[in-house]
């Protein structure tokens, strides 16, 4: 059986999308699916969208994905970018059903980099997924998040974590140290809320920060103190995490937060903002601690936490079941 998956992630881009979909189309493979990927970089004309964290979109004519839609016994479009309207357009000029998946509130984004209401964006996404026969979402506030945008045929697809890669290392976590070795992994971008982080003045708090994107350069300057280590691959970064008391994660925009799990099964409990997707994932007060307002206290109430119990947390979620999951909504 062919399964065919449309992207605007992939390499050499390093984010949660690009992570679920290269583990996900691994774990097809060993059960037998023919799985063909068709990312930015099957094209050479490229322009770059955001070039710090390499993400770049290919201008493709509409009918570029006809072979590959026409010899496809399956076919989920990941993302709403170049390629995904490409696979759209061929999808409805061959009368092929297909699948879709919504990532990332990218309504929320572009109020924050432009103003414009989600309102008005959120018209684009309703239009892109309107003929989906299933939009695969990550957790169920991210069905009521996409229904009050008014797309339908939503079900969920979680996600999981290697737990053979990050896994805690307990001998470096029971050094004794005066100050909370906290860590950030992810964009350094605005919409992730990263000041809300580096702004804390408690100077008991160690802050790093590992990823790269658009805001690196000045939040360099603007906070000195903090330790930003940039863009890492993944076995640098189970490495890293290792050596922390806890993840934080200020996020307010995320659909999942895929690092999050990767940091709880190193060991870290997670501080965190009180919000439905935080709460799937995070048990409060056991693998991590959720605020209202105050990361610096969710800090200092999530050092005292057990690593056991954020690891035993991490594991509840697999590749396997996120899988399942995935075949199930696209079989339909």
């Amino acid at each position: 059986m062919n399964i065919t998956i449309f992207t605007d992630a992939w390499d050499p881009q390093i984010n949660g999308v690009v992570t679920t979909l290269k583990t996900t189309v691994e774990h097809l493979k060993k059960r037998g699916y023919d799985v063909v990927v068709v990312h930015p970089g099957l094209y050479k004309l490229t322009v770059p969208l955001q070039p710090s964290t390499g993400i770049f979109m290919p201008i493709l004519p509409m009918g570029i994905a006809d072979e590959e839609v026409k010899n496809a016994d399956y076919i989920h479009i990941a993302t709403e970018g170049a390629i995904g309207l490409a696979a759209r357009y061929s999808c409805k000029k061959y009368k092929k059903s297909y699948t879709t998946s919504f990532h990332t509130k990218y309504p929320e984004y572009v109020k924050i980099h432009t103003g414009i209401s989600p309102r008005v964006s959120g018209k684009y996404f309703r239009w892109f997924h309107r003929n989906s026969s299933s939009v695969m979402v990550t957790t169920p506030s991210m069905v009521d998040y996409c229904a009050e945008l008014g797309i339908k045929n939503l079900k969920v697809w979680s996600r999981g974590v290697d737990t053979t890669l990050y896994r805690p290392d307990y001998e470096v976590k029971n050094k004794p140290i005066r100050a909370i070795r906290a860590v950030y992994c992810g964009r350094i971008s605005a919409e992730k809320n990263i000041e809300a982080f580096l702004s804390i003045k408690d100077t008991l708090i160690r802050k790093t920060l590992i990823g790269d994107g658009p805001q690196l350069e000045e939040y360099k300057l603007k906070y000195p103190k903090a330790k930003f280590l940039g863009k890492m691959n993944k076995y640098q970064i189970a490495n890293e995490l290792r050596k922390h008391d806890v993840f934080a994660w200020p996020s307010l925009t995320d659909t999942f937060g895929l690092v999050v799990l990767e940091g709880m099964a190193c060991g870290l409990p997670v501080a965190a903002f009180d919000n439905e997707v935080n709460r799937y994932i995070i048990e409060d007060g056991v693998s991590g601690f959720l605020t209202k307002n105050n990361l610096e206290l969710a800090i200092e109430q999530a050092a005292n936490l057990s690593s056991e119990d954020a690891v035993e947390r991490a594991k509840k979620f697999s590749w396997e079941a996120a899988t399942d999951q995935f075949l199930e909504n696209l079989i339909v």
